[in-house]
């Protein structure tokens, strides 16, 4: 079994919603029946579901049922399956505590790992407005200090789908100065202005040279080019006019 499959079929689940009553497929098959109602909660069950579907059940929980997160937290540290919460890998199963309490409160899968101390998840039974118990299957955003455990399932090979996102922020419009200094430790990236005109050496002006300083100063700041009119190139990667924003 690989992560990608796990992946693929939580998010063939995407936008599912349960009517505000915890009735969901998820549910019903892990309780065997049709149930609804606030003692259903189903977070745990739409990660169990996910492994179950895919044939893989003996990867979360050791094929048993739980749909309680800290049963999981407690099965992944006596069976030394936890990694530290920094290095998150596409497949992984993470689990939350929103309170700080050292409980864990809801629990997801892992899409990718991005670079402004986050991860994009998929998860179930959640919302923006209630993290918990919100009713939708979505891909959400969750910082590292929110998490507390990653559990990494013994898949048949090594992880080979990590998807590791860029934070990349658009200053190409930007009119006034931008303080490198304090931004280069939250961001992978930049596109900025190289300049206008018809490809011409005469129209020609110096940005590009204070690029290449700046980004020398910037330790692990790649710098990405939106040229509006001409092909441009600087740093680590290329645009085109059909294009117009660098490719991530």
């Amino acid at each position: 079994m690989t992560a990608k499959t796990i992946i693929d079929t939580a998010l063939s689940y995407l936008y599912t919603y349960d009517n505000g009553t915890n009735e969901v497929v998820f549910n019903d098959r892990y309780y065997g029946k049709h149930v609804a109602g606030d003692s259903y909660p189903w977070c745990c069950a739409f990660v169990w579901c996910i492994f179950n579907e895919c044939g893989a059940s003996d990867l979360f929980y050791d094929g048993k049922k739980t749909a309680y997160c800290p049963t999981v937290h407690e099965w992944g540290k006596k069976n030394n399956l936890i990694v530290p919460t920094s290095e998150g890998q596409y497949g992984d199963i993470v689990l939350f505590d929103w309170n700080g309490d050292g409980v864990a409160d809801h629990i997801g899968l892992i899409i990718s790992r991005n670079g402004n101390g986050t991860y994009e998840t998929i998860e179930g039974n959640t919302a923006s407005y209630n993290y918990t118990n919100g009713g939708y299957v979505l891909k959400m955003t969750r910082y590292y200090s929110s998490i507390i455990a990653i559990i990494r399932p013994q898949y048949d090979s090594v992880n080979t789908d990590m998807k590791t996102s860029k934070f990349v922020i658009d200053v190409s419009q930007h009119q006034g100065t931008i303080n490198w200094n304090t931004v280069k430790d939250k961001i992978d990236g930049a596109i900025i202005r190289c300049g206008y005109g018809d490809d011409l050496p005469e129209q020609d002006d110096t940005q590009p040279l204070g690029v290449r300083k700046t980004r020398n100063s910037l330790r692990r700041l790649s710098l990405f080019v939106r040229n509006d009119r001409s092909t441009g190139k600087i740093g680590t990667c290329s645009c085109s006019p059909a294009n117009k924003r660098a490719q991530i």
